[in-house]
């Protein structure tokens, strides 16, 4: 009951949240929080609260999908892979073509199960602009310009709804 209860408050309001709410009812959360991935590329997890045949939109690639892998590879989940850039791309495709292999724990990989969606996760469906970082070393690309440069690319952007219909979740 309490694990159920806090895999949806974690789920509905995200993890401060669900905190709170455990405190303001005198509990603690007993699910561990475990490191997926690497350094730069990793995130925590809940990984006790993953369901058996889970589903991961994992928006922003970059170079590093360590995350994204062990999702896949550890723990099964269907891992939908979402970055519109040019070297977020390649990177992926190496990845899924078994050029990557050296960069990743793949014990259990399932390519089937991981798919590169190379869509900007935005507000609208339609073409976005992704302005170039200004560091050529980088591979982030920014739809406000943060970094104040001029040259940028047209990618095609989905809202997360339409991801969602798309992947038939």
């Amino acid at each position: 009951m309490i694990a159920a209860l806090w895999s949806r408050l974690r789920l509905a309001y995200g993890l401060l949240a669900a905190q709170l709410v455990f405190r303001r009812l005198g509990r603690r959360a007993t699910q561990p929080v475990a490191r997926l991935g690497s350094d730069y590329g990793g995130w925590p997890c809940h990984v006790e609260l993953l369901p058996a045949s889970a589903a991961a939109f994992c928006v922003g690639a970059g170079e590093d999908v360590s995350f994204d892998v062990l999702l896949n590879s550890r723990y099964g989940a269907r891992v939908w892979c979402i970055d519109p850039t040019p070297r977020a791309v390649e990177h992926v495709r190496s990845l899924l073509e078994g050029r990557a292999i050296q960069e990743y724990e793949l014990r259990g990989f399932d390519p089937t199960r991981f798919r590169l969606l190379s869509y900007a996760l935005w507000s609208a469906d339609g073409s976005l602009r992704l302005y170039e970082p200004s560091d050529r070393r980088h591979v982030s690309h920014s739809a406000v310009n943060l970094q104040k440069t001029s040259a940028y690319i047209v990618v095609e952007a989905r809202r997360l709804e339409s991801l969602l219909a798309e992947a038939g979740l």
